[in-house]
């Protein structure tokens, strides 16, 4: 199971993830929610270890994963994350990804949202992130809010030098959380992690590009957040979360 020992769960809050068929009708962007210290939640999405992939065959196949320059980086994990079907999380492979008609996982709070990261807290970092908004617009792909319940309950975080790791961050674009689990190690806290997947929010291409405007983007985007909100709303209770509170930065 996922979630560092503790069990994994995906499930589909949306009547039209309900199976695999919507996935030959539709490209979506799958907009992931929160980033934590790791992204564990990651683990479901691309394996079968809650049976995602068994419910979902057709989008697992046939998805591209978005994912930091620097974890690519690193020799022996790049391979594991090739093989997975992660690529780098640029703006240029993002278009080339959706040209190609994939479905794309995308974690907009990024490395800002990592820094974030608080045990217990439910924080992210979007209403500044609108590139996979517009993305969304270009491509005409479906928009689906993920959140995963548990992910920011695996380490305990501190802000010990907390000024000099966002200018690091801003800098280099990488985030450096300080963070320890199980007996102070970076073994993680057994927790139960589990992924609500939204309705998918159908979004019509604008063709040409360049005539997309700032009001439909800041429109889509002020729609993706409230379904996002709804649907962290929903489901805080069933995951164990009734008093749970969506931080938005």
């Amino acid at each position: 199971g996922g979630g560092g020992g503790g069990g994994g769960d995906a499930l589909a809050a949306g009547g039209n993830l309900d199976g695999d068929t919507h996935t030959k009708r539709e490209q979506c962007i799958f907009a992931c929610f929160p980033h934590g210290v790791v992204s564990f939640h990651h683990g479901i999405l691309m394996t079968d270890c809650a049976g995602f992939l068994s419910r979902f065959p057709s989008l697992v196949a046939n998805r591209r994963d978005l994912v930091a320059s620097v974890c690519l980086a690193v020799p022996g994990y790049r391979e594991l994350l090739m093989w997975l079907g992660c690529v780098n999380a640029g703006k240029a492979t993002a278009k080339r990804i959706l040209r190609k008609g994939y479905h794309l996982y995308v974690l907009p709070g990024g490395e800002a949202e990592q820094i974030l990261t608080k045990y217990k807290k439910h924080r992210v970092f979007v209403n500044k992130r609108k590139g996979f908004v517009k993305l969304a617009l270009e491509h005409g792909a479906s928009l689906v809010p993920v959140y995963a319940f548990g992910e920011t309950d695996m380490y305990h975080t501190s802000d010990v030098l907390i000024g000099l790791r966002r200018w690091l961050m801003k800098t280099f674009r990488v985030a450096l959380p300080v963070f320890w689990g199980r007996w102070g190690t970076p073994v993680p806290f057994p927790v139960t992690l589990t992924v609500v997947v939204g309705t998918p929010i159908r979004v019509e291409a604008v063709e040409p590009a360049s005539a997309i405007t700032n009001k439909q983007v800041e429109d889509l985007h002020a729609r993706f957040v409230g379904e996002l909100r709804a649907l962290f709303d929903k489901h805080k209770g069933a995951c164990g979360y009734t008093d749970a509170v969506l931080e938005v930065y």
